[in-house]
């Protein structure tokens, strides 16, 4: 049978991206689709890290009881001039941090922390939602402080060794074209600028996989939704899934959500229970527990774009593709 979806991705390819991945899960079922210009297979995933690294851990350290998700960041990171972040808040990007700061002018970490530090305003803590890579940032160096060794290492031991920060086979990662700020080449490289200054695994960016890695965590998800994992509990997973300290967003605890008015990049047949998150590069995840559904994308689209910041057409295609996409697979196996 010939598909709809696939028909659309091959038409964008040599437009908007050379590199497309996509994949989806559908009540266990497994389906993985690759348009591309040659055989290399590892992306830069971007914020997707957010979610694939840093919230999960998160939630792993919860059940493992090293930390709290209402303890300030500060007791991690005395160094944190402020008490008012919690994990929760910064979790959900809402409390109170710049959205981004050129950091990679910089070198060390403790440099990195200490400019967030000063960056920092108390009186924007839980008055709005802020999308903030700075946020994230500490909340890996949170991590590295509670499990003693850096993020690969921490992913490495509960079993993640295909999703990596730095990784080896370089010749395998797919250009994303220059950098957005220094404009340095980022072949075989993170495209985040403050991310490659520090040594290319961070909080908010620098994951490398693919639609295979990517599914499996969001699968993890899914399943301890249900109970059924034996990496999450179920209780930890809702709390990730359904808390919001500041009430007036789509962002729960390191997720975003879906908006039910069809203006969602998500497209409009996912349910109102669904979360999931987009990256830079042009890669998304996003899981529906309520259809038990997963569907990930991958794509380059920033060697291409004339304006990396201009998100207007990654923004179309994916709407475009996400509807094609779960109405075929609801046509197939309703």
């Amino acid at each position: 049978m010939s598909s709809p979806t696939l028909a659309l991705v091959k038409s964008h390819k040599g437009k908007l991206f050379t590199h497309c991945e996509y994949a989806y899960s559908y009540k266990g079922d497994s389906k993985f689709f690759s348009v591309s210009e040659d055989q290399k297979s590892i992306f830069d995933l971007a914020s997707l890290t957010k979610v694939l690294c840093t919230t999960t851990l998160l939630a792993i350290a919860v059940d493992e009881k090293k930390i709290k998700l209402s303890d300030p960041l500060k007791t991690y990171l005395p160094h944190f001039h402020s008490s008012k972040p919690t994990i929760a808040t910064t979790l959900q990007h809402s409390a109170g941090f710049e959205a981004w700061l050129p950091l990679y002018k910089l070198k060390t970490k403790q440099e990195y922390l200490n400019t967030i530090s000063q960056s920092y305003d108390e009186k924007k803590f839980l008055t709005q939602v802020l999308y903030s890579d700075l946020g994230f940032i500490l909340l890996g160096f949170l991590l590295e402080e509670i499990y003693g060794k850096n993020l690969n290492l921490i992913l490495e031991s509960y079993g993640y060794t295909n999703l990596k920060f730095n990784p080896e086979n370089k010749n395998e990662i797919i250009d994303t074209g220059l950098s957005p700020h220094e404009k340095s080449p980022t072949l075989g490289l993170v495209n985040d600028d403050n991310t490659r200054t520090l040594g290319s695994a961070c909080g908010h960016s620098g994951l490398f996989g693919n639609t295979k890695s990517v599914l499996k965590i969001g699968k993890e998800w899914l399943l301890a939704l249900k109970g059924k994992s034996s990496l999450l509990t179920e209780k930890t997973a809702r709390t990730f899934w359904n808390e919001k300290p500041y009430p007036k967003t789509s962002r729960s605890l390191g997720w975003d959500g879906v908006e039910q008015d069809g203006s969602s990049s998500a497209g409009s047949h996912f349910s109102s229970s669904t979360r999931g998150h987009l990256g830079f590069t042009g890669t998304s995840l996003w899981c529906d527990p309520e259809k038990d559904l997963l569907v990930t994308l991958l794509t380059n689209r920033t060697l291409l774009a004339k304006d990396v910041f201009d998100k207007k057409p990654i923004y179309e295609f994916r709407k475009t593709f996400h509807n094609s996409l779960v109405e075929e697979i609801l046509k197939e196996s309703p």
